[in-house]
């Protein structure tokens, strides 16, 4: 997740993305990841990815609704 925020800070949405997945295969209960996610895929114009990773997102923290939808009007 580190590597993925440093690649976002330096714009580099791509490589943040891989990184982000990546922490996503070891850290699926992290709602974190799923929110870096969301943030880069709308950054990229993914708006199906970025929905689906709401989805898991939501599915580890029902109680971020309300920040999973600002993300996905951005």
């Amino acid at each position: 997740n580190n590597l993925g925020n440093l690649a976002y800070l330096q714009e580099q949405y791509p490589q943040a993305q891989i990184q982000y997945e990546k922490a996503a295969q070891r850290y699926s209960e992290d709602s974190g990841v799923w929110m870096n996610l969301i943030r880069v895929s709308v950054r990229l114009g993914d708006s199906l990815k970025a929905k689906e990773y709401a989805d898991k997102a939501l599915s580890v923290d029902s109680s971020l609704k309300s920040q999973v939808e600002t993300l996905l009007k951005m």
